[in-house]
């Protein structure tokens, strides 16, 4: 029969503190506390800059399997504008400091959009602060268009003074709406994106004076059910409509928020049919990031260089004539194919994909991880694949729900499966590597009130190879340690894959083979 390895991603599934706020931990998950000890095992870096994210920042599931897929961390454009506002080479960006020159010789205004928040990976509040020291050493006339999300909740009018020391009589708040207008993602291309348009284009929305509109928001807060990001379409400034030539840039980093927005403005007038639009001509546009435009309608600066994935290990197995099975649930798909395949949708034509129908997470949560498994044992028995990666969405999904019961009543199932169906696989002569690609599961309670925790959490996550002949004798004390210490991070998994496969690591990929770090 022939041989492989399969790839078993427990989703948000990582080591944390043994607790009464970790389920890990409460459930006791024998079974796999027996897998540590016996096979070679060690826990992996799945946070922070070891994934391209910021400092303490808690991985997820698309920078998890990103990082997994490409065999590197892939730092993500927020962190990388924040370096360079930080080293300095932001003020000596050519595409910014040429939107000035342009701006001083046509005596144009220069318009920045964006949400103001404290959401980084929408605008940076630090991207703000430095693009306005820029143009405000520049004696420019810029006008902000403001969006607001509910992550400034109550701190709106805080995040507000931060920016109000760069006002005068050349920078000007123009615009304010909320984010459900202008970050629209439901295809409301009428209904809010045109409003947000217009405002922009048109100076189409309630007027109030910047003093009026902080009493607003300072009003709305009396209001429980209220929510910022469905603040009306509001004008500040009368004369900040957009002109012929004027200068945009579009300082949003999450081009999913921002698309059809930005498609109002930049796709070409034959490719955009949503609503009937009239825009000022010859628009100088900037955009922080690439943004998927199919076709534009104006030559698109982009102040960041766009990052070239070069490879990733579906790629690397293609090339090597190695035939790849992918299965998850509908949740996590976008996940397993898109960005563990370097942001490629389309399939490679080596590997085959399977997606299976949402769980009922609270009903039946791993109905859908036995029929995975039960696919998997199938794709073995068929004897064509070398590489299965199989990502169970039931760990993720169930800590969502912050009820620590269901975890704990989930986990404990979990382990007898894993153990009936790892044992099945291995017997076959295959290889199982288990991992995770965040943590998440493991700690469902904050410490300090005792009230449910729902979010993602930067600890590590397992690292564990299982193969009949790879057993070890290891003692508790050998296994405690294995769960304090490190010994690698996300990015090492692909570059281990290889080496089972006898394939070269490509240079590209910066992890390393993790064979010679676990006992």
């Amino acid at each position: 029969m022939k041989t492989g390895i399969f790839l078993l991603i427990l989703d948000g599934f990582g080591i944390g503190v043994e607790d009464l706020s970790n389920p890990v931990y409460l459930a006791k998950m024998e079974n796999l506390k027996e897998y540590y000890r016996k096979y070679p095992f060690g826990i992996l870096q799945a946070s922070g800059p070891s994934v391209g994210i910021g400092w303490g920042e808690a991985g997820n599931c698309e920078i998890g399997h990103l990082t997994i897929g490409c065999g590197r961390a892939i730092f993500q454009d927020y962190v990388r504008i924040l370096n360079q506002i930080k080293d300095g080479s932001f003020y000596e960006n050519k595409v910014i400091k040429d939107a000035a020159t342009f701006a001083k010789l046509n005596k144009k205004r220069i318009h920045l959009l964006g949400a103001l928040s404290y959401n980084i990976h929408e605008t940076p509040l630090d991207l703000w602060k430095a693009i306005l020291d820029f143009f405000k050493r520049e004696n420019l006339n810029v006008f902000l268009h403001l969006f607001v999300d509910n992550s400034s909740n109550q701190n709106f009018l805080n995040i507000l003074k931060e920016i109000e020391f760069f006002l005068d009589e050349n920078i000007k708040i123009g615009t304010v709406v909320g984010g459900s207008y202008a970050l629209d993602r439901e295809k409301n291309w009428t209904v809010k994106t045109q409003q947000a348009f217009n405002l922009i284009t048109k100076g189409e929305g309630n007027k109030l004076s910047f003093e009026e509109f902080k009493k607003f928001i300072l009003d709305s807060y009396k209001d429980k059910n209220f929510k910022l990001e469905n603040i009306r379409p509001t004008i500040i400034d009368q004369n900040s409509a957009i002109e012929d030539s004027d200068v945009l840039i579009f300082l949003d980093l999450n081009e999913d928020s921002i698309l059809q927005l930005a498609k109002s403005f930049l796709e070409s007038d034959d490719n955009f049919n949503y609503f009937k639009r009239d825009l000022p001509q010859d628009l100088y546009i900037i955009t922080v990031t690439k943004y998927p435009i199919s076709k534009p309608k104006y030559n698109i600066r982009t102040i960041l260089e766009e990052f070239k994935i070069e490879t990733h290990l579906t790629k690397e197995l293609f090339l090597k004539e190695k035939n790849i099975f992918k299965i998850t649930e509908s949740s996590k798909a976008i996940n397993l194919n898109f960005h563990f395949n370097g942001y490629i949708q389309d399939p490679y034509p080596n590997e085959y994909r399977k997606i299976m129908p949402p769980s009922d997470i609270l009903q039946n949560p791993l109905l859908n991880t036995i029929e995975i498994f039960d696919n998997i044992i199938q794709g073995i028995l068929d004897g064509i694949y070398d590489l299965i990666i199989a990502n169970i969405a039931a760990t993720d999904l169930v800590a969502h729900t912050g009820d620590i019961n269901l975890a704990i009543k989930t986990l404990r199932e979990l382990d007898d499966i894993l153990k009936d169906y790892i044992e099945k696989i291995i017997s076959y002569n295959w290889i199982v590597i288990l991992t995770s690609d965040h943590g998440n599961i493991e700690r469902m309670l904050y410490a300090e009130t005792g009230k449910p925790q729902k979010i993602h959490d930067p600890n590590p996550v397992p690292f564990l190879v299982i193969k009949r002949g790879f057993e070890r004798d290891k003692t508790e004390g050998q296994v405690r340690y294995q769960l304090k210490n490190s010994i690698g991070t996300l990015a090492d998994i692909a570059p281990t894959i290889l080496w089972f496969f006898d394939i070269e690591k490509p240079d590209w990929m910066l992890g390393k083979n993790l064979i010679n770090f676990i006992f």
